[in-house]
């Protein structure tokens, strides 16, 4: 292997910016280590490169070779080299070039590379022929730098000079004349460096570590290298290749803010730096994406976690623009009054990764939480049929002094499969944006198991002898990052245990209360509401109430009210209640805990809900595209009352349009289709000829 930075994982030419300046190459590929991609068999590149331009392949006297190909041997005969193939007339055109992207902060940049060109490979042709070994495209518009090996015939190597050609000025100027340049194309590696200083006008060329052109007057619009559109050969506009396969080879790409030369230089050991993560602090209220980005001193492929101490290899999470400088993805799914870390951890194109965090850590303003009947902070899709299932059967099963045990019906995550679960809690009245994640067995992300099961799980970490309620939200996807909600369940109440025994009375004759010498060991008693049963102990000299069980669900209590999980709530049994989307409508029922809206039955379609209306039990929006007609076939809604009514038929207004001729679909039908493809058809036309200035 030959003595390098490493291998190339996110592209060839980058460069830090004038005033970015540091005293080292910054950036390199030798090609030995590619494995995917390495032959242009298709549009897909090697790590780092944008595409392979124009990928075939052809067989020349019984040899097959893709136009362009990362394969072995390489310089000093180890390891591998970017190859472009060419024999007869397989390939006048840029084929099997590579194309780069610059991130647009780049604008002076050296580029030195190995290249190595045989005797034998030359092009004749029969006019003016300019063969393009890259082109840079600056500036953010028209402006591109060649360049060109330029002959007026019949052969390049022995009539060609190797030459830059401007386009903002239409001018070419040459940088070795044919005598020196036939002397770089004798078989052998040579060293090839390029400065290229937009902002200052200069450009300078080295052959083998000899200056052979240098000038400041090229008078550069100014801005940043867009792309490196092709590399390294292309565009002989006509001629022939000589019969058999022949390639020119590149090796040894190396890209610095200072002059290079030839030789090795020293290995790569360091990790990428990072800097820069954003976003930091308190995102404002009703924030429910934001992009998560920082930046690195080289080029590198950074990932994240969400808990700290995963290595590099072992994390999941992708950003979804990285392989250069600045790494960036979209969090989205976020929810108000919640706090989210992302820990980041990079490695560079010689494989040296980061052995510590990252942190980019952040919260939402709780002000822009919201609750059920409105739609929670997430990602929510508009079509309400894809949304993960509603739980309405949240229940407390079981408490101790400092946890409660709840239970809920599995749904679907809107996609097939068993729901994920965020659960929340509060002292009552519940709210869903500032209340508190649970800890214990209920903590988020809480995996579903089966659709339709029972599941129970315990809250811990709660206060003696305190009431709180609790609420849940199924989802699907990756929590705090993409996750998809559904509508939130209902609110279910309970108290934790007292390390204490209820009183039943004081065992004195004197005070208010059993007396002791009527206090009867073992007979019947009560909690103060009713709620809870169990038997007296006369032991200690007070009536206590011991081994308490609840009452059942439902039974009388207070004045109005029904126990429910051994405490007496003032549940308005029978009255009208409806769904949370207000679609379904029915009675609330106290036998069950927490009391629920039983006996449901649908609203009629087309009846006004929030965002929409009703349409088969269910709140859709008006906007949405696939809601269908909300009130049936022959009516209509009336958005001044919010019910549906009979269809009033209109004028006619004539026959649809004629079939016309050339067109194989029905009259009035759309050809939005075929539209379609012609227009990508002329904008693939259109760039390619643009590709081929």
């Amino acid at each position: 292997m030959k003595a390098w930075f490493g291998v190339a994982t996110v592209g060839i030419f980058a460069a830090l910016s004038s005033a970015e300046a540091s005293a080292a190459p910054f950036f390199q590929d030798n090609f030995d280590n590619c494995t995917q991609n390495c032959v242009a068999a298709q549009l897909a590149a090697p790590p780092g490169w944008a595409q392979w331009y124009a990928p075939a392949s052809a067989t020349v006297g019984g040899t097959t070779h893709y136009d362009g190909e990362i394969a072995s041997p390489g310089r000093n005969g180890t390891g591998k080299s970017f190859k472009t193939w060419r024999a007869g007339s397989y390939w006048t055109d840029y084929n099997g070039t590579l194309l780069y992207s610059f991130d647009g902060s780049y604008d002076n940049i050296y580029m030195r590379y190995y290249v190595k060109w045989p005797t034998t490979m030359d092009l004749t042709y029969s006019e003016a022929a300019n063969l393009k070994l890259w082109r840079l495209n600056y500036g953010g518009g028209p402006n591109e730098i060649y360049l060109n090996i330029t002959g007026e015939g019949p052969s390049l190597r022995n009539d060609g000079l190797l030459q830059v050609y401007k386009v903002s000025n239409s001018s070419f100027v040459t940088i070795l004349d044919n005598a020196n340049l036939r002397a770089a194309l004798d078989g052998n590696w040579h060293c090839w460096e390029w400065h290229i200083d937009l902002s200052s006008g200069v450009l300078e060329f080295w052959l083998d570590g000899i200056n052979k052109y240098s000038a400041s007057n090229w008078g550069f619009v100014g801005g940043t290298f867009d792309m490196m559109q092709h590399f390294s050969m292309g565009n002989s506009f006509s001629g022939t290749w000589q019969p058999e396969w022949e390639a020119m080879d590149i090796d040894d790409f190396v890209l610095s803010t200072t002059y290079v030369g030839p030789g090795e230089t020293e290995p790569d050991t360091q990790p990428p730096g990072r800097s820069n993560g954003s976003p930091s602090g308190t995102l404002a209220a009703g924030t429910t994406s934001t992009a998560v980005s920082l930046s690195t001193d080289e080029d590198a492929a950074c990932k994240y976690a969400t808990t700290a101490g995963v290595s590099y290899g072992s994390m999941s999470g992708s950003f979804s623009a990285t392989g250069a400088m600045s790494h960036s993805f979209t969090a989205s799914g976020l929810v108000g009054g919640n706090s989210y870390s992302f820990y980041v951890r990079c490695q560079d194109s010689s494989g040296n990764a980061n052995a510590d965090d990252f942190p980019i850590s952040f919260t939402v303003d709780p002000a822009g939480a919201t609750d059920a009947g409105t739609g929670l902070d997430a990602t929510i899709s508009s079509d309400a049929s894809d949304l993960p299932g509603s739980i309405a059967n949240l229940a407390v099963r079981g408490t101790t002094t400092s946890s409660v045990t709840l239970s809920f019906t599995e749904v679907s995550d809107g996609a097939g499969q068993p729901a994920s679960y965020e659960v929340r809690y509060s002292q009552p009245p519940l709210s869903w944006g500032s209340a508190t994640q649970v800890q214990g067995t209920c903590s988020a992300p809480l995996a579903g198991q089966s659709i339709g099961a029972t599941r129970t799980c315990t809250v811990e970490g709660l206060s003696e002898a305190t009431s709180y309620e609790f609420q849940l939200v199924a989802f699907r996807g990756t929590f705090q990052v993409n996750a998809v909600f559904g509508p939130l369940s209902n609110v279910a109440a309970g108290i934790t245990d007292s390390s204490g025994a209820q009183d039943a009375g004081a065992a004195d004759a004197n005070g208010a209360g059993r007396d002791a010498s009527t206090c009867a060991a073992g007979a019947s008693c009560s909690s103060a509401d009713g709620c809870r049963h169990g038997t007296t102990n006369c032991a200690t000299g007070e009536a206590v109430c011991e081994n308490l069980t609840n009452a059942p669900n439902g039974t009388s209590c207070g004045a109005q009210g029904t126990c429910q999980e051994g405490a007496c709530s003032t549940c308005p049994a029978g009255e009208s209640c409806a769904s949370i989307d207000g679609c379904r409508v029915g009675v609330i029922d106290c036998s069950q805990t927490p009391a629920v809206c039983g006996s449901l039955t649908n609203r009629p379609d087309g009846f006004a809900c929030s965002g929409g209306v009703c349409n088969a039990g269910a709140c859709k929006p008006l906007a949405s595209a696939d809601a269908g007609n909300m009130c049936g076939l022959g009516t209509h809604l009336d958005p001044s009352s919010g019910t549906c009514i009979a269809d009033t038929v209109g004028a006619d207004a004539g026959p649809l349009p004629s079939l016309e001729a050339g067109c194989s679909c029905s009259a009035g039908a759309s050809a939005a289709a075929p539209l379609t493809l012609l227009a990508g058809f002329l904008a693939i036309t259109i760039r390619r000829k643009r590709l081929r200035r």
